[in-house]
């Protein structure tokens, strides 16, 4: 994870000469999954020695066909970045990831979780404090029913308060989107900035992401990929029920386009531009084989080495990225479509690194 300039560079220069999709059979065979071509998928995936790309679908239904510059939420992809973000906090001294998340957090928000007592930043990151996760089919029902929430960071976390913790802080894993509203108020509480604006200070400057955004501040649903799933997101009014008039939230708020994900891998594991080699291995070091770090999968594959990464999953989205670390390698799969394929990246990066 040291800089790799010269590297880098020739690979750069390369990422404007990616494969067309007609010329890269294996790619096409992944795609032919998106059965309704008014629902879109985008494929990528950079080495050093080698840049493939392709895409599907339509940006809307019956409109434009989808493009490679096109915005998706990323859902919890997302975590990874405020991740970062409360990293370099640390690494400038304005907080430790080992603070008490009650030190940083609202006293309302304390209150409802009665006292956090136990609880840490880097226990919130690594989904290991016990929290209940807020997230679950009545709380996206509601949206459905009563459409976008007036503070949904708030009322996600209310969904939970009171809740006994599942256990002892710091014990056990457990995957709840709660760490990730409690991460996002403490970014906000210890910078002093809004949300959008924290990530961009800490991590969309820095890495040079131009596109990658926080809804709800600066971009909303009609500039992103429409998704669609069924059951969930069938028509364009479903769509706009349930993304429109909310903000970007910390769990999995952020939208992008393929290429400033894999801009922003590349800042962090390649050209060292995000964090420091200390920081970096406090990020991916898993901690008890949960195959979890801070914000991100971790996991050893066999011919690949250690991969990294995160899946995302939202209403109408299915995404993934892996990043195999001894090859330089990223596969990035951002589909508007719920009912997608879910694992196209680990399957990009086994076939092209070992072909």
């Amino acid at each position: 994870m040291k800089p790799k300039y010269a590297r880098w560079f020739f690979a750069l220069v390369l990422f404007c000469q990616f494969t067309s999709a007609n010329a890269d059979p294996f790619l096409q065979e992944m795609l032919a999954g998106v059965e309704d071509r008014n629902r879109s998928a985008v494929l990528m995936f950079q080495s050093p020695d080698k840049q493939v790309n392709a895409v599907v679908g339509k940006y809307r239904d019956g409109g434009p066909a989808a493009s490679m510059s096109d915005l998706f939420l990323l859902a919890s992809i997302s975590k990874l970045y405020v991740a970062v973000a409360l990293l370099k906090l640390d690494e400038t001294g304005k907080l430790n990831v080992d603070d008490p998340a009650s030190k940083w957090l609202p006293a309302d928000v304390v209150r409802g979780f009665d006292g956090l007592k136990g609880v840490t930043i880097a226990h919130l990151l690594q989904m290991r404090s016990g929290i209940p996760d807020y997230l679950d089919g009545d709380y996206i029902e509601r949206i459905f029913d009563e459409g976008p929430l007036a503070n949904p960071v708030r009322q996600g976390l209310m969904q939970v308060y009171g809740s006994v913790l599942l256990f002892a802080p710091g014990t056990r894993f457990d995957y709840s989107n709660s760490n990730y509203l409690l991460a996002q108020l403490i970014l906000e509480g210890a910078t002093g900035l809004a949300f959008d604006k924290a990530l961009a200070q800490l991590v969309f400057n820095p890495a040079r992401l131009h596109r990658t955004r926080v809804p709800g501040y600066n971009s909303g649903p009609d500039e992103l990929v429409a998704g669609r799933e069924n059951g969930m997101l069938e028509t364009s009014a479903q769509y706009q029920l349930y993304y429109s008039g909310s903000t970007g939230m910390g769990d999995g708020g952020l939208v992008a386009p393929a290429r400033d994900v894999i801009s922003f891998y590349y800042a962090l594991f390649v050209d060292g531009t995000l964090l420091t080699e200390v920081s970096l291995q406090r990020l991916i070091a898993d901690t008890d084989s949960d195959n979890y770090g801070l914000g991100i999968e971790v996991e050893m594959i066999e011919g690949l080495g250690l991969v990294l990464g995160h899946s995302g999953r939202d209403p109408g989205y299915l995404n993934n990225v892996r990043f195999a670390l001894d090859h330089d390698a990223i596969a990035v799969q951002l589909a508007g479509d719920g009912d997608f394929v879910g694992d196209l990246a680990m399957k990009m990066l086994e076939h092209y690194i070992q072909q």
